[in-house]
């Protein structure tokens, strides 16, 4: 660096000389030089100045030179890993000379077999991996910051959950490029969200098994919170089912035909819940797509909260009450606890309660 500076003074000095010949010449014996002529020796001395500066800059360590070495180590090779980088071998042997007399030790050994590093080489490619990886991190924080924002979420398989997510998108000032929503069944929601793979996690279950996931999401350190309860569950099938001309239904009734049941829910979260007996046939789908298909083409019955009333009826199928039960479902959301909570997210949130609110005022 100081042979940089060196020269810039140089050249400073030097311009200084040529400005005070030129005015010995006028005032002294009224000889004028050409502008133009002077303005292009200075030009020319500038440009072999600045040319001069750029290969002296080779000399100096940085990212880039680093990127070099470390492709060096991990190939075994300064031909391969010149090709890599697309630059000559002579020119990163150059670099590698440079960086070893700036250190001030031998960081590679070459011979006829090939090439080994130095001990001191060694630990030096250690060190260069933290710097090139944070300069990196570094480059990537917009990248990193924008994924913070963006919603990832995982939900059960709920049309309103879907409509909510989608119709806040829409409505959103910025749309990320980069946001997830994930459907899923209670453990699985709540494993994405303890491996961190998911932020946000709705869950939508009967009341009596919300303390269940309470604890589960305690334990794992996530928050748990009660969005929305005493949602009334309702029976769905197709019009062509013999329970399609009773107004309401109690279970008994229910006992006598085929089930479709989540299959991503615990047997305890729904046969339980629904005096669902063994003798019972019981389809599990894994999907509102599936349930939809399969009661259409079937005389199977499902058990749902009204949040889907309008889905189902929308795809030709009818709902009734079920008579005497007295089970509500509720929302619920997971989320992680010692993380601060983005903007976005925040707003979503808002958003998805006052849609609950307008929904079941």
């Amino acid at each position: 660096m100081n042979d940089i500076v060196r020269k810039v003074f140089k050249f400073y000095a030097v311009f200084i000389k040529i400005l005070n010949f030129s005015s010995f010449l006028y005032y002294n014996y009224n000889i004028i030089i050409p502008t133009m002529l002077l303005h292009f020796g200075l030009s020319i001395w500038l440009i072999v100045i600045i040319f001069s500066v750029v290969i002296d800059m080779e000399a100096f360590m940085n990212i880039e030179h680093l990127e070099y070495l470390l492709e060096v180590y991990n190939c075994g090779s300064i031909n391969k890993a010149a090709k890599y980088h697309y630059i000559s071998q002579s020119h990163l042997s150059k670099i590698i000379k440079n960086l070893e007399n700036e250190l001030g030790y031998t960081l590679i050994i070459r011979s006829k077999s090939g090439l080994t590093f130095t001990h001191a080489g060694t630990v030096f490619i250690k060190s260069a991996e933290k710097i090139v990886q944070e300069s990196n991190n570094i480059r990537k924080i917009p990248e990193q910051l924008e994924k913070d924002e963006a919603l990832s979420i995982v939900c059960s398989s709920d049309p309103f959950l879907l409509n909510t997510f989608f119709d806040f998108r829409r409505m959103a000032s910025k749309i990320h490029s980069n946001e997830t929503l994930e459907e899923a069944g209670l453990r699985i929601i709540l494993q994405r969200l303890i491996s961190k793979e998911r932020n946000l996690g709705i869950m939508a279950m009967f009341e009596q098994k919300a303390e269940k996931y309470r604890k589960l999401a305690e334990k794992y350190g996530l928050g748990f919170e009660t969005l929305q309860t005493h949602i009334p569950m309702i029976v769905v099938m197709n019009p062509r089912h013999p329970l399609a001309k009773k107004e309401a239904i109690r279970l008994e009734d229910m006992a006598k035909y085929d089930f479709i049941v989540d299959s991503n829910v615990d047997n305890d979260d729904t046969k339980t819940v629904l005096q669902i007996n063994s003798e019972q046939n019981v389809l599990h789908v894994s999907s509102l797509a599936c349930t939809v298909m399969a009661l259409k083409k079937s005389n199977y019955i499902a058990v749902k909260n009204q949040t889907l009333m309008q889905h189902v009826i929308e795809n030709g199928l009818i709902t009734r009450e079920i008579e005497g039960f007295e089970e509500y479902s509720g929302i619920y959301l997971l989320h992680q606890k010692n993380k601060p909570v983005p903007a976005r997210e925040k707003q979503f949130i808002a958003y998805l309660k006052k849609q609950l609110c307008i929904q079941f005022r």
